[in-house]
Order: structure tokens, then sequence, then C-alpha cells
């Protein structure tokens, strides 16, 4: 006897199959790649650190991301006295941007206690986040922020492709693989350098010579630079200015420009400056970052920013470091406390600028300084090479009269002050 074929199974199976399809679909958030966030059923959590140094008792805020432009608040968290916070943040699913402010910290530089001042905030920013699922390790730094302002101010601002750009651009340029995710070292707890990838090395170092930055042009709350690093790093050229505007700094500082290579020589020369310091307890030694301030030295920066000095003239004025290894040392010069102060080490465009104008410059406590203008065809017919020379290394002027003791007096040999002379002439 022939069975009997059941034609009602089949039928069901299929809508079954259908039914399956369609929740899949939107539980993906659709088929259409849309960069914006979603809402499903489910909480998800993001879980992380902040550090500048670990900030205690601070508030993060976490935004939903929306064609490219941090939207409605999703979830906030407190940090606690290692800076570790935890948010819930629902039912969204898609791009995020985190915003840390108040709390306190431990600067690097100095060991004391800071505060977040209330014009300053860290931010960071993640391509995507999936409901119910837990986000963690992730980090809101300098390093970071500086990348949030960098990726907000690219074409469609802070959209998945942009955020992941940015953050690897950041990273990059400061030799760290993972910005977003690699914890910095705390190099004021002793032996963290044990151990410790160079990722992890490198982050916790640039912190650190950022705070010694700061202390040493005199700024009360070193979370004073971390704003003016943002404001500089948002349109991809580290020179001191945010697009055609020249950034400026307040507080303790007066009201003076950042200086052209804060974040880039100067920041090196803050770095040389704490790891030989007793702050730096890591147990690393200056050669252990050598590659990384010779980078940083070099000029490099990310996205439309320059290259490598075109001529060793030109690295000898931005950063007092020469091609050849040549030890460039000064005596003498501005107060320590003095806006120009790189971290301790100073150069040419410190006090002349970036294009060897020169001006008037209102120091950390408030002492004016008249630079003069280096342009070879001013010097003219003033200066010859060797006058120059002397006004350089001796600090006489052609009348034979000291120049101001503001001016350093250098050591630097003929080769070198050769090739400082060539640049001088090339400016306009």
């Amino acid at each position: 006897m022939k069975k009997k074929k059941n034609t009602i199974i089949w039928p069901l199976l299929v809508l079954m199959l259908a039914i399956g399809a369609t929740l899949i679909l939107f539980g993906c958030g659709g088929g259409g790649g849309s960069s914006d966030g979603v809402t499903s059923s489910t909480n998800g959590v993001i879980m992380g650190t902040a550090a500048k140094g670990p900030v205690s008792g601070a508030t993060v805020t976490a935004f939903a991301i929306n064609s490219g432009v941090a939207g409605s608040q999703i979830g906030t968290g407190m940090t606690d006295a290692q800076g570790n916070f935890t948010i819930t943040i629902g039912e969204y699913s898609g791009p995020v941007m985190l915003r840390m402010s108040g709390g306190s910290y431990i600067d690097e530089a100095t060991g004391t206690s800071m505060t977040m001042q209330s014009g300053d905030i860290m931010t960071s920013m993640i391509p995507h986040v999936i409901t119910g699922v837990v986000t963690g390790g992730v980090q809101i730094t300098p390093l970071t922020s500086m990348a949030q302002m960098r990726g907000q101010s690219m074409s469609g601002g802070m959209n998945p492709t942009n955020i992941t750009a940015a953050n690897t651009e950041m990273g990059n340029y400061f030799s760290v693989g993972d910005i977003l995710y690699t914890h910095p070292m705390n190099p004021l707890t002793p032996g963290s350098g044990t151990g410790a990838s160079q990722d992890m090395r490198n982050y916790g170092i640039v912190l650190a010579a950022m705070s010694q930055y700061a202390n040493g042009i005199g700024m009360p709350f070193s979370s004073g630079i971390v704003t003016a690093m943002m404001n500089d790093a948002a349109d991809g050229v580290m020179n001191g200015m945010m697009g055609n505007t020249q950034i400026m700094m307040g507080g303790m500082t007066g009201n003076n420009p950042l200086s052209t290579n804060a974040g880039t020589s100067g920041l090196a020369s803050a770095m040389a400056v704490f790891m030989g310091s007793a702050m730096n307890r890591s147990g690393l030694t200056l050669a252990d970052m050598q590659a990384l301030m010779n980078k940083m030295n070099g000029g490099t920066a990310w996205g439309t920013g320059a290259g490598p000095f075109r001529s060793n003239g030109e690295r000898i004025y931005f950063t007092a470091t020469s091609e050849r290894g040549t030890a460039i040392t000064y005596t003498g010069g501005p107060a320590s406390s003095g806006w120009m102060m790189m971290g301790g080490q100073l150069a040419c465009v410190s006090c002349h600028g970036p294009n060897g104008l020169g001006g008037k410059h209102t120091m950390g406590m408030m002492q004016v300084m008249d630079a003069k203008d280096i342009r070879w065809s001013v010097l003219q017919p003033e200066f010859d090479a060797e006058k120059f020379r002397l006004a350089v290394v001796k600090g006489q002027d052609p009348d034979g009269t000291q120049l101001n003791p503001d001016m350093p007096r250098w050591n630097i040999n003929e080769d070198d002050l050769a090739d400082l002379i060539a640049f001088l002439k090339t400016l306009p």
C-alpha cells in the first residue's frame, strides 16, 4: 500500500524558514550597511579605563553617533580609583563616542594630584558596539582624544571608516599599534616597564611627556595641554594651528600661542627630560625611547601633515638636533617657566617662529621678550656669516655689545651652523 504524502509539513517548514530569515535580517540592522546606530532588545555594556595617569572620580558619558556626529546620550558611569568604568548602553548598536570630564589624576611630571579643569575633557571613539555584547578594554586617553578631534574634522565626521582611520593614524604617529585597546604603562609605578610591550611603553611615556611639557611651560594643570594637543591634531598637522587658526593657551602661560613644534620635537624633548627624572620609576631608560624620540624629532605628521625635514638646517631650526648626530646644546635663554620651554629644550623656532619673523612673546611669569627677525634677507647687510656665528655662539651683537640674556648661547659646530644659515636664506 502506498504511503500518503504529508502535504501540511512542507508549507509549515517554508514559513518557519522565512520568519527566521526575517528575524536575522532585523537583528543585524538590515542589509544596507548603515553606519548609524540601531536598537535591539538586549542591553550592551562598555568597560574600560580613563588614563592620564588613572583618572579617578570622573564622569564618563557614552553618546550614539549618527551621520558622523555625536547624538543622544546612551549611558553614563563613574571611574574608580584605578580609572576603570562600566557603562550600560541599553539596546544600542553602532558607533560610539565616549566623553570623560571631571575627576583627578596623579600628574606624571610632578607626582602631585591634579583635577581635570572644567574646560578640559578626554574623549574616545569606538567604530561599532554590538547589542548584548560587552565591549571591554576601551581606553580614554590624550591620544584617543586627539584621534577623536581628528575623526570629527574629517569629511563625513565620525563614521566607522573615519573612526578607524583616525585611531590608526594617531597610533602610527606615536608608535602605538592600537590606541583604543592598548593599556598605557604607568611610569610612576616602580618597574612597570618590565614585561610591558613596546606599545604599552610608548603609550605611557608619551602621556608622561605631555605632562612634562605642560610643566615646562608653567601650566598649573596639565589637563590643559591635552585640550591644546586635541586642537592641534584636528587638521592632521601638528604645528600649533587648528586649520588656519593659531591655538592659544591661557592660565599661567598668559594668553600665548601653542608652540609650532609642541607636538613634535617639543614633546620629544620633554620625553627626554622625563626619562632622566626621578619621577620615571618604570625602569626604562632614554635608550628604550630613542626610536620614538627620533621619529618625533623628524617632524613626521599624518594625513596631510609635513614629512621629514627638507634639509639639516631646517631640522636644526625646528628641533635643535642635527642629522649628523652632533650635540647642539645651549646655556642661558628664557626662564625655565617661560611658555616657550619645550620640556627643558629650546630651538630657534621657539622664539623666532616658524617663518623666522620673531616678535614679542609674553612668557609664563608675564616676562616679555622681543625676538629678532632672523630671515637672512633681513639680517643683511648688518650680519655676515662670522657676525652671525658670534651672535649665536657668544651672544655678541655686531656692534660688540652683548645681546639680551634671553638669547641662548649655542654650542654648535661650523658645519651645522652653515646648514642653519643655508636654511635661513630660504625664508622669504
